[in-house]
């Protein structure tokens, strides 16, 4: 499975549909997608979305309790494009 994960995410750089489907389909919850493929696509870094996470800005669906793991609805990809944008265009928290 991880490798799964890993391939699929190395070819979301790409933006691929397909291999965003693919990887929705490989999460372990259907809809839901990493913290680094929300970054990838966002234009966000890991680090950022964990601040947000902790401001309440942009919560993830699930966080794993063993490893912290953050995992994201796939709805929230347009969030998270947002709020990049905003930060592009200056707009402070």
């Amino acid at each position: 499975m991880l490798d799964l994960l890993s391939r699929l995410t190395q070819s979301l750089g790409s933006r691929d549909d397909d291999a965003r489907e693919d990887l929705r389909m490989a999460s372990r919850i259907p809809g839901v997608v990493s913290i680094g493929d929300v970054a990838r696509a966002s234009g966000l870094t890991p680090k950022a979305l964990r601040l947000y996470d902790e401001l309440d800005l942009l919560r993830p669906v699930e966080v794993d309790p063993h490893t912290g793991y953050r995992w994201y609805a796939v709805e929230q990809l347009a969030d998270a494009r947002l709020v990049a944008a905003l930060r592009r265009a200056g707009v402070g928290l």
